[in-house]
C-alpha cells in the first residue's frame, strides 16, 4: 500500500494548500476561490472524482463476480464523472437557474440511482476492510458537504459565505477517498489474485548477482 499512501498524502496536501489559499487569496484572486467554477479548485476536484471514475471502470473489468456487480460500477463511474463536470461547470446552478426548481430536487433520481450502485460497489468491497473503510469515509464527507451547503444557503442567497470552506474541503475529500477506496480494492484484489510464489517474493529485496 505503500504507492496508494504516497497518492493519499499527495491529495492531503494538494486540498490543504487549495484550501488555505482560497481562504486567505480568494476573494482577490479569482483563480483560486473555493466557490467558483474555471478555478483552480474546481478543476482539482474534478480531477480527483474522475480518477474515481477511471478506478469505478477499472473495477468493473476486473472485479470478478455477477454482471450486476460490473453494471453497479459502471453505473458509479457515470456518476462520478458527471459529479466531476458538476464540479467544474457548475451545471447544478444553472439548472437551478433554468428551472426553478433546487438543483437537489432535480438532482434527486441520480443520487438515488448513485446510492444503489455505491451500497453495490460497497459490498465487494468489504472483503478488503481498509478499502471499505476509504470508500465509506468518501460518502460521509460527501453527505457532510450537502448538508453544510444547505444551511449556507437561503434560496439564492448565500447566507453564510464562511462556509464555503469546509463545504468545499469536505467535497474534495470524499472524492479523495472514494478514489483512494476504489484503488486500494483494486490493488487487494491484484495481490490476492497473483500466484503464490509471486505473492511470496514481493516485498523481498533482489537477489544480488556476483
Amino acid at each position: 500500500m505503500i504507492e496508494l499512501r504516497l497518492l493519499a498524502g499527495a491529495g492531503v496536501i494538494v486540498i490543504a494548500a487549495l484550501a488555505a489559499l482560497g481562504v486567505l487569496y480568494g476573494d482577490e484572486v479569482r483563480l483560486v476561490s473555493l466557490g467558483a467554477e474555471f478555478t483552480i479548485p474546481a478543476a482539482v476536484s474534478g480531477g480527483i472524482l474522475l480518477t474515481a471514475a477511471l478506478a469505478a471502470v477499472l473495477a468493473s473489468s476486473l472485479w470478478p463476480g455477477p454482471r450486476a456487480n460490473a453494471r453497479a460500477a459502471i453505473a458509479l463511474a457515470c456518476l462520478f464523472a458527471l459529479m466531476a463536470l458538476d464540479e467544474m461547470f457548475y451545471f447544478h446552478e444553472r439548472l437551478e437557474t433554468w428551472t426553478g426548481i433546487d438543483w437537489q430536487v432535480l438532482y434527486l433520481p441520480v443520487a438515488l440511482v448513485g446510492g444503489v450502485a455505491w451500497l453495490m460497489v460497497l459490498r465487494r468491497l468489504l472483503v478488503y476492510p481498509q478499502a471499505a473503510w476509504l470508500f465509506v469515509g468518501g460518502a460521509v464527507a460527501w453527505v457532510a458537504s450537502q448538508g453544510i451547503e444547505l444551511v449556507q444557503w437561503d434560496g439564492d442567497v448565500l447566507v453564510y459565505p464562511w462556509l464555503t470552506f469546509p463545504e468545499e474541503t469536505l467535497e474534495m475529500t470524499g472524492s479523495l477517498l472514494f478514489a483512494l477506496g476504489l484503488l486500494a480494492g483494486l490493488q487487494a484484489w491484484i495481490r490476492a489474485s497473483a500466484p503464490p510464489l509471486e505473492r511470496s517474493s514481493r516485498g523481498r529485496p533482489p537477489a544480488r548477482t556476483a
